[in-house]
């Protein structure tokens, strides 16, 4: 997954170190989650919708570890170390890990994503979901892209816009769930679902979700074609 997740310390929001006080990410530390993974082509629209057309598994399922993570002076928070299943959560890979962060923008509160394409700080970070999200709600920022942790050097800037596209549905056996988007101007666009900690039936068991995304997959809409985006998505397995 190229794209990769921070909070700003900046921000002054009461977190524990162990664990974000959001109930839709938590990112406590020593859990984690598996996915399965496909490569998909698909097709975006202005509304926010990034629809699929076609997916392949491309990889044995992953693992999703949590763990704290710090960038001073830009950010503290939590990375999602992505490895294979069966392997240790320790020691983390950076360049493998979603490192998920808070920023604000509008006087909204969000969780997001806190580096650039190429895995360098950005503030304010990238939002793939608010603190309390409203369907509908959506707003466009500016972010200044920093050349590295503890460099406060701007080498560039990246503009994005945010949507909750919906609350309160089900996604197949996930219930309850939050869709929004997020949209980049370097040609990323993103879909992300969100479930809050609770319990999941598939097919006869019945699994505990530590919340988090359970759905989240992507496209280049500089690639391809307008009906076939080529990207990635990212399916939870929470009984797997």
């Amino acid at each position: 997954m190229k794209k990769i997740i921070i909070l700003s310390a900046l921000l002054s929001l009461s977190i524990s170190p162990v664990n974000s006080g959001f109930a839709y990410a938590p990112m406590t530390t020593g859990e984690g989650a598996t996915y399965a993974i496909y490569s998909i082509t698909g097709v975006w629209h202005d509304t926010g919708y990034l629809d699929i057309n076609t997916q392949t598994p491309i990889l044995p399922n992953r693992r999703i570890s949590y763990s704290e993570y710090d960038c001073p002076p830009f950010s503290s928070g939590w990375t999602g170390y992505q490895h294979p299943v069966g392997t240790p959560d320790t020691p983390v890979n950076l360049s493998s890990s979603l490192r998920s962060t808070f920023g604000q923008a509008d006087g909204v509160f969000y969780f997001g994503e806190g580096v650039s394409e190429n895995l360098t700080p950005m503030y304010p970070p990238y939002a793939t979901i608010t603190w309390n999200p409203i369907p509908g709600e959506t707003f466009t920022v500016t972010s200044s892209i920093y050349a590295g942790c503890g460099d406060t050097t701007v080498v560039g800037t990246e503009t994005w816009t945010y949507k909750t596209i919906t609350c309160g549905i089900n996604w197949a056996h996930f219930t309850d769930v939050c869709r929004t988007s997020l949209s980049e101007s370097n040609g990323y666009k993103y879909n992300y679902v969100y479930m809050k900690a609770g319990y999941v039936t598939v097919g006869n068991q019945s699994c505990y979700w530590g919340g988090g995304f359970v759905d989240l997959w992507f496209v280049n809409s500089k690639a391809g074609t307008p009906t076939a985006r080529p990207g990635w998505r990212y399916w939870a397995l929470p009984c797997g």
